[in-house]
């Protein structure tokens, strides 16, 4: 795990510990791009990570999944164990 990383799981497992805000809320955002930086090209096109988050931090597992298929194209299977990891990476399991 890169610092990076260890920032991000830090700061969310805050997180879940606390209200969530807008605030907050843009700051996991920025600590996942600054984790996962975007390719060149991806940059062109502007994504709103916001909705994604929501679910997941909200337990809405089922949106969250849904979301994570519209913004990678990733697969059903995919999307869902992505969305169950990064839940339990918040929850501290």
């Amino acid at each position: 795990m890169n610092i990076n990383e260890a920032k991000l799981v830090s700061f969310v497992t805050n997180l879940a510990k606390e209200e969530l805000d807008n605030y907050n809320i843009d700051r996991l955002i920025n600590l996942v791009k600054a984790c996962y930086p975007v390719p060149v090209e991806a940059e062109r096109t502007k994504v709103d990570l916001k909705p994604l988050f929501d679910y997941m931090l909200n337990d809405r597992k089922i949106d969250a999944i849904g979301e994570y298929c519209q913004l990678t194209g990733a697969g059903l299977k995919e999307s869902k164990e992505e969305v169950e990891r990064t839940i339990d990476r918040i929850r501290g399991e």
